[in-house]
């Protein structure tokens, strides 16, 4: 799982639309894992976090995993641009090719969440879900 965290973090900070979206030009561009810096955070900015899921009753070298990722923007005026630019990474079929310690089989969006206010960080949020379903390789 921590190659597949690694590569997510990898992705999202590669992208120059996206980083234009966030108006950032030095790592870590923007984007953090789990939760926005606590100390004057550089908004706007994504964060993205796995949540654990089930595994398959399959032997363990054939096991499938599911679990999700979510992914959260933080901006005062567009947190919807920010996010169609992460469907778009995700979903690109060649994002995930080189990955050794597992295969992804297929990432969904699940659901989104509503617009919401942070009122610790004073900006807009909106946090979209993925189902992520992922071999791991032997």
């Amino acid at each position: 799982m921590n190659e597949f965290k690694v590569k997510i973090g990898t992705i999202l900070r590669a992208d120059t639309t996206l980083r234009s979206l966030l108006s950032k030009s030095a790592s870590p561009y923007g984007v953090y894992f789990s939760r926005p810096p606590v100390t004057s955070p550089p908004f706007p900015l994504v964060t993205f976090k796995l949540i654990g899921g089930s595994v398959n009753d399959a032997g363990r070298d054939c096991q499938t995993r599911s679990l999700i990722l979510q992914v959260t923007a933080y901006s005062a005026t567009n947190c919807d641009a920010i996010m169609e630019q992460v469907e778009r990474l995700l979903n690109e079929v060649h994002t995930f090719t080189s990955m050794t310690t597992c295969r992804i089989l297929n990432i969904s969006l699940d659901s989104i969440g509503p617009d919401d206010f942070d009122v610790e960080f004073n900006c807009y949020t909106l946090t979209h879900r993925y189902r992520v379903f992922l071999i791991k390789r032997d």
